[in-house]
């Protein structure tokens, strides 16, 4: 017990006490001892004293394991160490002793014996009452002797509650049976789905060799393996594919060298779900919803959109959009899809053939827009041939710089030509003359050396050269045929109109140029108007036109190509699971595309890098492409490989909506407390609605609206049993849901590592000892809390005893008035 001041610097007052008996010359001695006894006690109690004394009487608890996974020995053990450490306790110590399991003892010279957990090792109920046993104010400590295995698991806020308030928890191991063999636990990567392949893991605990596992739902077997040598991490991997949806019971046997046949299997519940339901929309491969259905087995319900019982996009899991093309999809189907997709997140997967994307007639339409591909056009250009005939005019009035000047423009109207061209020049001076006879275009030195031969003299006759100009391309087979005319325009008359008319029926285009310094010439006009072609005035070599002799073209090239294209996979487990990558058969046809920023390739070409899947997140769901048939004759060359069903079955459960329609449940439990959380993702107005199975009948769930978006509902449910609960949504199968491990509780002879309390661990946080049941370390009685500080306030009293003493002052000064 110690005395101390929460605020001594009060006790500065005290300097002042001399000032009480300044001028107070007529109080007696005894006032002044008086009055300065009531100031002292004032000051004191301002500096308010406290008392602090801490608990006196002890309380020492202990924990036996009795349990069935303790040996016998090992039980008779334990007993008798609980007696030894109750022995030392004194006779002012209060002993608790906590038993659980099946065994009744008595421990002399115990103040209290409590069993607990008759069928099962619950070492979190026995801290729980250890916690409620010891009082506050007592020195306490507690020991357990167990070899850890506890039934149920929720011992953490027991552990904290005796850590916080300093209270010692002492562990002694005991051992666990030797040579059982069994199941501990059942689980399965993701969820449950008819017709999907899940991978399970099952634990096992105590294999000393081979062992054999054979998983049964119901009635049916559904899985057995033989003789399977159990790895270091203690568990045995399958994969199983389950046939009916529901709530399903699995039972897993193991058999191997075992000591304890009786808990060879362990039963587990589990929700399986309905099979993705996928609506097909393509009517270019004939039977293509059911070529697609038989490729990826039950796991999907496909519904063709020329079924009369078709209902909204958003009431479907997936799209499956297979070559179908922009026509037969309109605009506003579209524009509804992409909003199924944004906001009540179906997936979509859009397949390619000659009818899909870019080929389809998708461009610009809000499907594309959407899509995390480019749609890839490349262009050829296409120059045709032409036929071109230069005849130029070599009479005595193109002396000078006007036939040099007609060469030149020759020469620019031939370089214009490629080699598949052809070109021929004819002369007329009074008469016609082929200076150089039509041949390809690509004989560039020879017809330069017939161009620089000619010479300007004679006559200007102009109607034989075009005749033998046309009768000269009669012969030629080119998309195009030109004439074209350079004159000074000083040429004959003539019946030239039905002459250039009839050239032009036949395609050859007749162009005149008008070499000189005139700026018009009738004549040429008419020619070139009657001959569908062009005319041009050269006055002089600084202005010499560009002979239009033929407008290349160009032509788009088809973007489905065909023939044998090596695939490469790319991108993680997610999209390809435990499928083998590296035999992936080559591909027979596919649409080349273009990959856009932020889209994912899980499967390119190794040539040109061009994706075949392609995937991305648009608002809540998923779109996905396959440049691809698949059920057409782009994956021709996959029909004989064994994993194609596997892949597109994947490709299509990736890209399908995740999760819950309008509404996102969660269901959680704590104990005995389950809890169904709801969260509304579009509308506010939308509901919750749930059913939980309550023996063999269906009970509703009571939501409470905790905001407008937001609502819960709460069970009082035994923690021993399943919680199975069917979320409703109009228009879609169940979703069915239970809690990620089925039971809180353990079997008593089926409790794993992941179960097992770490004795040491827990020593360690709460600052007590641990060893194995051979030591003699512990002793409850000397490593013991010393239980909360309690602490009284005295400033109370002091003020009462100034107070009574300002009284007695008070009377002491008129006891001589009184007594009159």
């Amino acid at each position: 017990m110690t005395v101390s001041l929460l605020k001594p610097l009060f006790l500065l007052l005290l300097l002042g006490l001399p000032l009480l008996w300044w001028r107070a010359s007529v109080m007696t001695s005894g006032q002044k001892l008086i009055r300065a006894l009531a100031f002292v006690l004032i000051v004191i109690g301002l500096a308010q004293p406290v008392m602090r004394s801490r608990g006196q009487s002890r309380h020492l608890v202990f924990i036996l394991d009795q349990s069935g996974s303790v040996p016998v020995a090992e039980k008779e053990r334990a007993r008798n160490r609980v007696s030894d450490l109750v022995a030392r306790a004194t006779a002012e110590d209060k002993t608790t002793v906590i038993v659980v399991g099946k065994s009744t003892i008595t421990v002399p010279g115990c103040d209290e014996v409590i069993h607990i957990s008759p069928a099962a090792s619950d070492l979190s109920a026995a801290l729980d009452l250890a916690v409620l046993k010891i009082q506050d104010q007592s020195a306490a400590s507690v020991t357990l002797l167990s070899d850890g295995e506890t039934t149920r698991r929720s011992w953490r806020d027991a552990v904290q509650d005796l850590a916080s308030r300093g209270i010692p928890v002492h562990t002694i191991q005991l051992s666990s049976r030797s040579g059982d063999l069994y199941p501990s636990k059942l689980s399965f990567e993701g969820e449950l789905r008819v017709g999907h392949p899940s991978r399970g893991h099952l634990q096992i605990v105590g294999a000393q060799g081979p062992v054999s596992l054979t998983l049964s739902v119901g009635k049916e077997e559904i899985l057995k393996l033989d003789q399977v040598n159990v790895g270091a991490d203690r568990e045995i991997a399958f994969t199983i594919e389950p046939k009916v949806p529901g709530f399903r019971t699995f039972r897993a046997t193991i058999t191997g060298e075992d000591s304890l046949a009786a808990n060879n299997t362990l039963s587990q519940t589990w929700a399986v779900q309905s099979p993705i339901q996928v609506l097909y929309l393509g009517s270019r491969v004939q039977g293509g919803a059911s070529s697609i259905g038989q490729l990826v087995g039950s796991g999907f319900q496909l519904t063709d959109s020329h079924d009369k019982n078709v209902r909204p996009f958003a009431d479907y899991d997936l799209i499956l959009v297979d070559d179908l093309p922009a026509a037969e999809f309109a605009t506003a189907g579209q524009e509804e899809l992409i909003r199924a997709v944004q906001e009540q997140g179906v997936g979509v997967l859009v397949c390619g053939g000659p009818a899909s994307f870019g080929p389809g007639g998708y461009y610009g339409t809000p499907l594309a827009d959407a899509l995390p591909v480019r749609f890839l056009q490349k262009e050829e250009k296409r120059d045709p041939s032409t036929s071109l005939v230069v005849i130029l005019d070599t009479s005595g009035s193109m002396g000078g710089t006007r036939v040099q000047l007609a060469k030149e423009v020759a020469r620019l109207a031939m370089r214009r030509l490629l080699p598949h061209d052809k070109v021929g020049i004819v002369e007329f001076y009074g008469a016609k003359r082929w200076a150089a006879p039509l041949q390809p275009a690509s004989n560039v030195i020879e017809i330069q050396r017939a161009l620089n031969r000619l010479q300007a003299g004679g006559g200007t006759v102009i109607m034989p050269a075009l005749e033998e100009a046309y009768y000269g391309l009669q012969n030629v087979n080119t998309r195009y045929k030109h004439v074209l005319v350079l004159t000074d325009g000083g040429v004959e008359s003539g019946a030239f109109e039905p002459l250039i008319r009839k050239m032009s029926e036949k395609g050859v285009n007749v162009s005149t140029v008008l070499i000189g310094p005139q700026a018009h010439n009738d004549f040429l006009v008419s020619l070139s108007q009657w001959g569908k072609g062009r005319f041009y005035a050269v006055p002089n070599r600084f202005n010499l036109p560009e002979i239009i002799l033929k407008q290349p073209t160009s032509s788009r090239l088809p973007a489905y190509r065909q023939g044998q294209f090596a695939v490469k996979a790319k991108g993680t487990t997610f999209w390809w699971g435990n499928l083998k990558t590296d035999s992936i058969p080559p591909l027979s046809a596919f649409v080349e595309l273009r990959t856009r920023p932020g889209a994912e390739s899980p499967l390119v070409t190794q040539t040109g890098n061009n994706p075949i899947v392609a995937s991305w997140m648009l608002g809540r769901g998923r779109l996905s492409v396959l440049a691809t048939e698949p059920a057409g004759p782009g994956t021709r060359g996959w029909q004989n490989w064994d994993g194609f069903g596997a892949f597109l079955a994947h490709l299509m459960t990736r890209s399908s909506r995740s999760g819950d329609y309008d509404i996102d449940y969660q269901l959680s439990r704590n104990g005995n407390d389950v809890r169904l959380s709801a969260e509304s993702k579009r509308s506010r107005t939308v509901m919750p609605s749930a059913r939980f199975l309550d023996g063999k009948s269906w009970q509703p769930w009571v939501f409470r609206r905790r905001s407008p978006s937001q609502f819960d509902s709460h069970l009082w449910w035994d923690e021993s049993q399943d919680v199975a609960c069917v979320v409703d949504t109009p228009g879609r199968p169940p979703r069915r849901l239970i809690l990620a491990e089925t039971k809180m509780a353990r079997p008593e002879l089926q409790v794993g590592p992941d179960a097992t309390l770490d004795l040491k661990r827990l020593a360690a946080e709460c600052g007590g000892l641990h060893e194995p049941l051979g030591g003699n370390a512990i002793r409850p009685t000397e490593s013991i809390a010393i239980g909360p500080t309690q602490m009284k306030f005295l400033a109370p009293w002091f003020f009462l005893l100034a107070l009574l003493t300002y009284i007695g002052d008070v009377f002491n000064r008129r006891r001589d008035r009184l007594l009159r």
